[in-house]
């Protein structure tokens, strides 16, 4: 007597072994990490501080050279978590450079700053972080240097007239 989960004939059962081999391995590869094509990623996360104190909100993009940047956004205490193509996949290894953008649209002439604006570009930033191994504990602190949040009057020029 068979049992209900052997195949009778031959061929069908060499055709869903084989069928079951490939698909178990590709199921393996993708479980690895192995085999998409990108390059290797680590996880980054951690908090950006102002004057010692959470940063409210906003964007934070890690920069590497040479290589495609991350991004990730900062919550209310300041946690942020990258990812470079998909999910929280981290950021590349190697030297990155950052650029930290916290600020309001208040209207269509004016913006709230939240942090400095030379954070707003990694080529002004001065902030610089080597990414080796994954974190989940890194600190980025920023500075007023004796300033404060302060609202920019954008002028639109005459556009639309």
């Amino acid at each position: 007597m068979l049992s209900p989960y052997t195949v009778q004939h031959g061929t069908l059962g060499r055709g869903l072994a084989l069928c079951l081999a490939v698909l178990l391995g590709w199921l393996g590869a993708m479980v690895v990490g192995c085999g998409d094509g990108r390059p290797k990623r680590v996880a980054v996360s951690g908090q950006v501080l102002i004057d010692g104190k959470p940063l409210p909100g906003g964007n934070i993009k890690f920069v590497p050279y040479g290589a495609r940047p991350s991004m990730g956004t900062i919550g209310e205490q300041g946690h942020f978590t990258l990812t470079c193509f998909d999910g929280e996949d981290g950021a590349i290894p190697g030297m990155h450079r950052i650029e930290i953008v916290s600020n309001e649209v208040l209207s269509q002439t004016a913006i709230r700053w939240y942090a400095p604006k030379k954070y707003a570009d990694f080529l002004t930033s001065g902030l610089e972080v080597d990414v080796t191994v994954p974190t989940d504990t890194l600190k980025i602190h920023l500075t007023w240097n004796g300033g404060k949040p302060f609202v920019e009057k954008v002028d639109m020029g005459s556009e639309g007239k």
